[in-house]
């Protein structure tokens, strides 16, 4: 979606805070290859205000792999802060429609 191809030029993305009432979840993973992942994110308010972040090292077999990973780092931290109300925003576009349906 918002990923450039070689022949384009970047796109431009801005942060949007979520629904009020909502706390916002945005995620991250990074693959280079076996053992070499990484992943983290961010929780904000719908005041756009911080409230956790995090950043872990992955075990992941592809880039697909590292993104769910970050993502359910993620789900797992908003949990344990007992966050209800979370939306979830993601680059991975293939991810993204999987997790839609």
């Amino acid at each position: 979606m918002d990923r450039p191809s070689s022949s384009s030029a970047p796109v431009t993305r801005v942060w949007g805070p979520p629904q009020k009432g909502f706390f916002k979840l945005n995620t991250i993973g990074s693959w280079i290859g076996l053992d070499n992942a990484g992943g983290g994110g961010v929780i904000r308010c719908d005041n756009g205000l911080w409230q956790e972040g995090f950043a872990i090292n992955l075990n992941a077999m592809s880039g697909d792999g590292a993104e769910l990973l970050a993502i359910r780092a993620g789900l797992l931290t908003a949990w344990t802060r007992e966050i209800k109300h979370l939306e979830l925003e993601t680059d991975a576009d293939a991810l993204r429609k999987i997790l839609r349906k």
